[in-house]
């Protein structure tokens, strides 16, 4: 070999270690006989002995795997015995490998043995980087200064530029790396920044948990019967200097990475002015036993959260477009629960209706009774909590998009008993078999638009749930309005067959929707989130060559935090919503959606027949319900325009300080008798409790109750919230009717006494335990939550998912430059 005179010194090169009729037989082998990992990026196979990171040593308990017949031919002679770790990488296009340098104390001396196609392999010092064309069939030896001084790495892009400015397309390559063991076990290179060595003799060898000194290695390695171990792929955890990988058998290769808090350069927290929290050393050290290539996994994860980050929307709106029709058509199912719960509602000062089911009452007209109005929305209620409780079990097991095809199913058959009821009880039953379904659409459409959304698009198609509930409501109360004085049966049958017609589209937009990239991550399902992901961003993107938007750095976003998640909390039942820090998260959730109700909506939005019992028509009832549904959804526009810059939390708090403050002020106006002056002014209050509810709490709900969940008990946590949520409605209805009802309480306006209460416990509850989700990733709430942040601090308190603050700082800025130009080439 002959010693390449360049910077960095210490390369030594043989052109040609192999022929190219070799070579042709190597690749064969490796594409058609070798079983390699199933997931996308760069990919790993091991050979040798296997590296415990626990103690610094070999690891005894994990068997030698012996050298295979075709890459016995292969090993360098130099060295005078052969390599203790041989490792095996193919990188696809596009593919690469972080910044790193092998660990110092454990290994001497570096070989690599290009195949394939050609790359570029860039070494960096400070500021001062140089690239290496590794060319097919080369053997590279890194020593003395470029294997010691210099990280090396592989830049992930699918090109690289020759010097005369041609235009290399890069294909499949693949690298043959053999490392030998340092005999001494120390390193005397004196490089604090980049050797461990250096480092454990200035007072660093206390970040390294349990490791014990590196010479147990060498006195492993020298005491047993073979001289070969499989490669410790050292790679930057996120720019950290030092993170050996291993792999073992399981859903996908594993790695152990040691994740030292390295001083470099003498900053800390306290010097960057704002406080920060990261992930537990035992928690990553947890989790990279089961990511294969944890460090490169890190990386692109962080990558395709800072993607998100600096994402508008106009540029969201670009390349996302099928995820929104996606979510959209999803969503749309929430429309005809909002539709059927105000129908019943409304019904109940519908007069055609009235006199079918309800019974006559002095002044010669009709009303059902206080009991039977409780008891049909409590069955409404009772449906829902079973719908949900099944419904997140299912999801769960068999995905999005069957839990959703089942339910519409079980919809259609629904809406006929209610079609044909003749009696009080079978609208019971019918209003009961309606809400199975119903509460499976709340919870899928609310799940699902978090899972297939971008950060900067998750507030708007969270809260398009509500506004698709608006949209029920609203055409709930046109078609009442539109047959208010029709005489007979159809004057009710009607609105109830009207459902029928949302079924047959839904039915084929979903059948046509991808499933949640996210669940099939859950499910060990790479390759197929990966073609999720493709179906949902646009084919421009993902076509045109100069994009730099990655699918694998968002896959491996989601395997990061689902891993994440996983190591701090194991499982996924109902039972595990109330462990560790599972718990808190819980309570939010639940408080958030029970809040719908705190608030004073169930008196507030009962607009019809509150009306009536203030001295208006029917006619005059329905007249201003339709003009309330308007500022309804004129309400729910407005928060998609103030939340990004106001905050969930925020909003929250506003929302409910001006609805206990109209509360109060109906309660006044109630205790004179009706008259027309207190009629309009109730209403005209209305309408700004209905504003003020349909801009906060009412679409914010939506929007928290997805974010706040961890991301693999997302869909149990909105189903056990919801359930809540319609347990409180049961007593809502049973607090709320009797309260209207001129045959019970007939309280009228003073009502609002009542509602005012549970509206400033409510404003107390969220002043102390709701924190701001705005603008954080999954991955930055987990730790958030994990380290115990209180509420109050999660707009100030800093997360670090990725222990980005224990990294080389000249490495971090070239990671956040590279980040830049990645997104910047996005807006081309």
């Amino acid at each position: 070999m002959e010693k390449l005179h360049i910077t960095p010194s210490g390369i030594f090169w043989q052109d040609d270690f192999i022929t190219p009729e070799h070579e042709k037989q190597l690749i064969q082998i490796f594409r058609n006989e070798l079983e390699w990992p199933d997931r996308s990026g760069r990919l790993s196979l091991h050979y040798g002995y296997t590296f415990d990171y626990k103690t610094f040593g070999v690891d005894p308990n994990v068997p030698y795997k012996d050298f295979p017949e075709w890459l016995q031919p292969l090993i360098p002679t130099r060295e005078g015995r052969p390599p203790e770790q041989v490792c095996l990488q193919h990188y696809p296009p596009g593919a690469g490998i972080p910044p790193h340098v092998d660990t110092h104390s454990a290994y001497d001396q570096l070989y690599a043995l290009s195949l394939g196609a050609p790359v570029f392999m860039q070494f960096q010092r400070g500021d001062e980087k140089i690239e290496v064309d590794l060319t097919p069939r080369s053997m590279m030896q890194m020593s003395g200064d470029s294997r010691l001084h210099w990280t090396h790495g592989i830049k992930k892009r699918k090109t690289d530029t020759l010097d005369d400015g041609t235009v290399r397309r890069r294909e499949d390559r693949w690298s043959i790396t053999y490392r030998w063991v340092r005999e001494s076990g120390e390193c005397e290179c004196g490089n604090k920044k980049l050797c461990d060595t250096a480092q454990r003799r200035v007072g660093i060898e206390k970040e390294y948990s349990a490791a014990p000194e590196p010479q147990k290695l060498v006195r492993y390695i020298n005491e047993s019967p073979h001289r070969a171990v499989s490669e410790m792929n050292v790679s930057l955890i996120s720019s950290i200097s030092y993170s050996p990988s291993r792999q073992y058998s399981g859903l996908a290769t594993q790695s152990f990475i040691m994740v030292p808090s390295l001083d470099f350069g003498g900053k800390h927290e306290e010097d960057l002015g704002v406080a920060e929290v990261k992930v537990d050393d035992a928690v990553f050290r947890k989790m990279s036993h089961s990511i294969d290539n944890f460090g490169g996994i890190t990386l692109e994860a962080w990558q395709a959260t800072e993607f998100e980050r600096k994402m508008t929307l106009r540029q969201a709106l670009g390349m996302y477009p099928k995820a929104i029709s996606f979510s959209f058509i999803i969503s749309l199912s929430l429309v005809m629960e909002g539709y059927d719960t105000w129908l019943l509602g409304s019904f109940f000062g519908y007069p055609v209706f009235q006199e079918k089911f309800g019974e006559p009452v002095g002044d010669g007209t009709y009303q059902l009774t206080a009991s039977w109005q409780s008891g049909l929305q409590a069955g409404m209620q009772v449906g829902e909590i079973a719908g949900l409780w099944a419904a997140g079990i299912i999801a769960d097991r068999y995905g999005y998009k069957k839990a959703m095809l089942g339910s519409l199913v079980l919809m259609t058959l629904a809406v006929l008993v209610l079609f044909f009821a003749q009696n009080l009880a079978m609208l019971l039953v019918g209003e009961i078999l309606c809400g199975l379904p119903w509460g499976a659409f709340q919870m899928l459409a609310t799940a699902y638009a978090a899972d297939v959304s971008p950060m900067v698009l998750r507030p708007f198609l969270t809260t398009y749930c509500n506004m698709c509930w608006v949209i029920g409501q609203t055409l709930a109360t046109g078609i009442l309005r539109g047959l208010l004085y029709r005489q007979d049966e159809w004057g009710w049958r009607i609105p109830y067959a009207t459902q029928w017609v949302w079924l047959a589209p839904l039915l084929v937009g979903v059948i046509f929707a991808p499933e949640s990239p996210w669940w099939l991550v859950r499910q060990g399902r790479i390759k197929d989130a990966r073609e999720v992901l493709r179906s949902l961003v646009s084919s421009k993107v993902i076509a045109d060559p100069s994009s730099s938007y990655s699918l694998d750095r968002n896959i491996a976003m989601i395997i990061h935090t689902n891993e994440h998640e996983k190591t701090v909390s194991e499982g996924t039942s109902y039972r595990d919503l109330f462990r560790g820090i599972d718990l808190r998260r819980t309570e939010i959730t639940c408080v958030v959606w029970a809040i719908q109700i705190g608030c004073g909506i169930w008196f507030g939005g009962n607009v019809v027949y509150f009306l009536q019992q203030t001295g208006f028509s029917a006619e005059q009832s329905f007249n201003f319900a339709l003009g309330k549904q308007g500022v309804a959804l004129f309400g729910t526009l407005v928060s998609w325009w103030v939340m990004p810059y106001v905050g969930r939390r925020a909003l929250y708090l506003y929302g409910l300080a001006v609805m206990f403050t109209v509360l109060v002020i109906i309660g006044f106006l109630g205790i004179p008798n009706p008259s027309d002056p207190i009629s309009y002014a109730s209403a005209a209050l209305l309408m700004v409790f209905t504003f003020a509810f349909d801009v906060t709490v009412g679409p914010v709900c939506y929007c928290l109750v997805a974010e706040i969940p961890s991301t693999r008990l997302r869909i149990k946590t909105v189903a056990f919230a919801r359930n809540c949520y319609n347990a409180l409605s049961i007593a809502a209805y049973f607090l709320n009717n009797p309260i209207l009802n001129p045959t019970a309480w007939n309280l009228r306006g003073k009502g609002g006494f009542v509602w005012c209460g549970f509206a400033f416990l409510s404003f107390v509850w969220a002043y102390f335990r709701l924190p701001e989700p705005k603008g954080l990733s999954a991955a930055e709430l987990d730790v958030l939550f994990e380290q115990k942040v209180k509420a109050r601090d999660f707009g100030k308190v800093g997360a670090d998912p990725f222990r980005t603050a224990n990294v080389d700082t000249d490495v971090i800025d070239d990671r956040k430059e590279n980040a830049a130009t990645v997104f910047d080439e996005t807006k081309r």
